[in-house]
């Protein structure tokens, strides 16, 4: 009987050691989502989108939003109004599905066997944000996400992506200088997605199109501002 209860008690250590190595990934962003913040309350305040000269600005004026043609669908079209209303002084680029290939085609030539590949277009929409941020800069926001302010006070750090509930992050909101080392690493490892495996990423969007595979690896070491 001793013995079985022995027995008993390891295979319970062992259980919990291999439970907690499956969520090793999610423990440490939870951690990471505790004290990880680029922007704080006060450099968000709206009474302070007027004193915010354009010499502060690290990220250009920018906006990045990518759909498979022109013809946006009604629902999508007032937030994408709202972008630009708010942003005037903005260069906007809409990435259509032909602008999109062809942008790659002409400047990472070497990915566009994997754009070509992909099965759904969810992942070339994924994958685009990635190299026109890296190559351009700006800002990319999802076309079912709503400016209600200017975008200024997001543009005085070299990088931002936003937070993922409950934790990690997330790629419908993201910014960068032109040339971002985050970037330059989360286009490098979208053509590799295969390479890494993660609880996180697998079964996500997230692993089909590089920021999960990338950000979980190295986001712990990158200085954001």
């Amino acid at each position: 009987m001793r013995n079985f209860l022995k027995a008993l008690v390891l295979a319970h250590i062992a259980l919990a050691v291999y439970i907690l190595f499956c969520f090793s990934d999610i423990i440490g962003l939870l951690i990471q989502n505790w004290h990880t913040n680029i922007f704080t309350s006060e450099e968000l305040d709206p009474d302070r989108e007027g004193l915010i000269s354009t010499d502060s600005l690290l990220i250009p004026q920018i906006i990045h939003q990518t759909y498979k043609n022109t013809n946006l669908p009604e629902a999508w079209k007032k937030g994408q109004e709202a972008c630009i209303k708010l942003n005037p002084d903005y260069k906007y680029v809409l990435w259509t599905d032909e602008k999109a290939r062809n942008f790659i085609s002409k400047n990472y030539p070497w990915f566009l066997t994997t754009w070509d590949g992909y099965k759904f277009p969810i992942e070339r929409a994924d994958a685009i944000r990635y190299f026109v941020l890296y190559h351009y800069g700006g800002v990319y926001i999802d076309l079912d996400d709503f400016c209600k302010r200017r975008l200024d006070p997001l543009l005085t750090a070299p990088a931002f992506v936003t937070e993922s509930e409950p934790v990690g992050i997330s790629n419908d909101v993201m910014g960068s200088v032109p040339h971002h080392p985050f970037l330059k690493n989360v286009t490098i490892f979208t053509g590799s997605r295969s390479q890494f495996n993660s609880t996180i990423c697998n079964n996500s969007v997230f692993n089909w199109s590089g920021i999960c595979i990338y950000s979980l690896r190295e986001i712990l070491s990158i200085s954001w501002k």
